[in-house]
């Protein structure tokens, strides 16, 4: 997501018109994305790169996907892997954050 320079946000409201556009090309820009860099592997981080995810169930049955709300437990899980580390870099020197 970019930063928004000019303007403001619509609202929630506002937004819905737009749905479908908005649906249809957010996948293709995922698909595009995808296809560029599907093949990248063993790609070295920088100092200053992030790296966003999201945490979320899949329901197979029920063709769902929920945001998963354990940020905090995970995150503690990472920090606490980190800390017990032997040398302290077991995790490439990553710092973990909400």
């Amino acid at each position: 997501m970019g930063f928004l320079k000019a303007g403001s946000p619509l609202s929630w409201e506002e937004t819905l018109p737009h749905g479908r556009y908005i649906r249809e090309h957010g996948v293709r820009q995922f698909l595009h994305t995808w296809n560029r860099a599907k093949g990248i592997s063993n790609d070295r981080l920088l100092y200053g790169d992030e790296v966003e995810y999201s945490l979320l169930v899949l329901d197979h049955a029920r063709r769902e996907v929920r945001l998963q709300l354990r940020s905090g437990e995970v995150l503690q899980r990472l920090r606490e892997r980190e800390a017990h580390a032997d040398d302290g870099a077991a995790s490439g020197g990553c710092t973990w954050h909400q």
